[in-house]
């Protein structure tokens, strides 16, 4: 996959009708933060996961390719902080 050209970031209407201006690794972080709560559920494929997942193509566009890097690293350790929680609860 191309690394994305950096391009400024956008205003969204998420929230309780504010307008917030989002920075994409922030936008990317919290929509990976949801899909990898639904994966530890074994809700990774449900159609939310789906939209969570082509919703965090537009904040990964926005990216430039140093960014996309360092999201890339945050997510992993969001994964390994994640399944060492799980683990912990199946060990008990």
């Amino acid at each position: 996959m191309p690394f994305a050209l950096p391009v400024p970031p956008h205003w969204s209407t998420q929230g309780p009708l504010r307008r917030t201006l989002l920075d994409p690794e922030q936008e990317y972080l919290a929509f990976a933060g949801q899909l990898l709560a639904l994966i530890k559920d074994g809700q990774g494929d449900s159609d939310e996961g789906l939209r969570l997942r082509s919703r965090m193509d537009v904040p990964w566009a926005r990216m430039t390719a140093e960014q996309q890097i360092h999201v890339g690293h945050m997510v992993d350790a969001l994964n390994r902080e994640s399944e060492s929680r799980l683990r912990l609860r199946l060990s008990r």
